[in-house]
């Protein structure tokens, strides 16, 4: 079955993410919520991969991490397995979702991410379109997540970027 997914692009407006997540057989859950873009250190590789995230009070939200080797190139970043350390360039990808009072989430497992960086210095930004499906409670969901106007994070601005399976 094909899903077509459609994730609205806005104008100049605060960093935001809007997210589009597809649920067979009938469920279909929009939200936009704010962004932000952190550097993230994973065991020695600081500043190489970039965090960027957005969520919501409610609990909705959504992020990427990025590991970019050694530049913030625009292009394609195909998502990679969770703990892959072999793969210089590719990107992790999750979203969390409220149905009703009840939460759902899941890691996207296939597709791609397109990455814009824009500017380098004051007022550079980072947009991301993320694309992909991931299983939650055996079933395949699909999901589009849009990034607009996320500023670039600042040299001292770092997290870390660990996870445990």
């Amino acid at each position: 079955m094909i899903l077509a997914l459609a994730a609205a692009c806005g104008g100049d407006q605060s960093p935001s993410l809007r997210a589009t997540v597809v649920r067979p057989p009938h469920d279909t859950i929009h939200f936009s919520v704010p962004a932000v873009a952190h550097r993230c250190s994973d065991g020695g590789r600081e500043g190489r991969s970039l965090l960027v995230q957005g969520a919501d009070e409610r609990g909705n939200g959504a992020l990427v991490r990025l590991r970019l080797g050694d530049s913030l190139a625009s292009g394609p970043v195909p998502l990679i397995a969770l703990g892959d350390s072999i793969t210089p360039r590719g990107a992790n990808a999750a979203v969390r979702y409220m149905k009703g009072d009840v939460a759902h989430g899941f890691s996207l497992d296939s597709g791609a991410v397109d990455l814009t960086a824009t500017g380098r210095r004051e007022g550079a930004a980072l947009a991301a379109r993320v694309r992909g499906s991931g299983l939650e409670s055996g079933v395949r969901v699909a999901a589009e997540v849009t990034y607009a106007g996320v500023p670039r994070p600042s040299a001292t601005d770092s997290v870390p970027c660990r996870f445990q399976p």
